[in-house]
């Protein structure tokens, strides 16, 4: 039985539909990772190491998707967000910043990565976005954005949404990185990555 020509468009849909709901709901379930930190508004979260996975592995346009299909659903009202809390109100409170942050991380380092030459390279330029763009583009908004919501200068909410950060930061890059150098190539030829490059 061969497959109708019509019918291939339908299949790569569906499956990546399957593969944007699969990383929205992996990046849902490690936000339930949720670690206070003293003196600070924001706490620390797996979320963002799902949303690194999510940019390396299914690419910007995917990841995007995945990240923002987060971003809708604790909108609506669904408990998604870090530590189960939900509602628009989040999308604009102190730690909403570091949210529309981790949508622009997934874009960038999700259409940077999936552009990388198979090879040795790879894994070293994977590890480098990682650690430069899949962690300053999340600061980028979200610093600011705490600022203002809090009412205190750039400088002190860099010591208090930052800094106590960057060490988890660091470990979640080098791990995304690791594992989606694994993973990747294998779910490529399965067949589950198609057109995951850019042309």
């Amino acid at each position: 039985m061969t497959t109708s020509p019509t019918a291939i468009p339908a299949l790569a849909r569906a499956n990546e539909l399957a593969l944007v709901a699969a990383f929205a709901g992996l990046i849902v379930a490690l936000g339930t990772i949720s670690i206070p930190v003293p003196g600070s508004s924001v706490p620390v979260t797996g979320q963002t190491l799902g949303v690194l996975l999510a940019a390396n592995v299914l690419g910007g346009r995917r990841g995007f998707m995945a990240v923002g299909l987060v971003l809708l659903l604790g909108a609506l009202g669904m408990p998604v967000f870090a530590g189960g809390h939900g509602g628009a109100s989040v999308l604009v409170s102190a730690t909403g910043g570091y949210l529309w942050g981790m949508l622009l991380m997934a874009a960038v380092v999700g259409a940077l990565v999936e552009r990388l030459p198979e090879g040795r390279v790879a894994l070293p330029a994977r590890l480098v976005i990682n650690l430069t763009l899949g962690i300053f583009l999340v600061y980028l908004i979200g610093v600011p954005w705490l600022s203002v919501v809090i009412e205190r200068p750039v400088w002190e909410t860099i010591g208090t949404g930052l800094t106590p950060f960057i060490p988890g930061d660091i470990f979640k890059a080098v791990s995304a990185t690791l594992i989606a150098h694994t993973v990747v190539q294998p779910l490529s030829r399965a067949g589950f990555l198609l057109q995951r490059r850019a042309s």
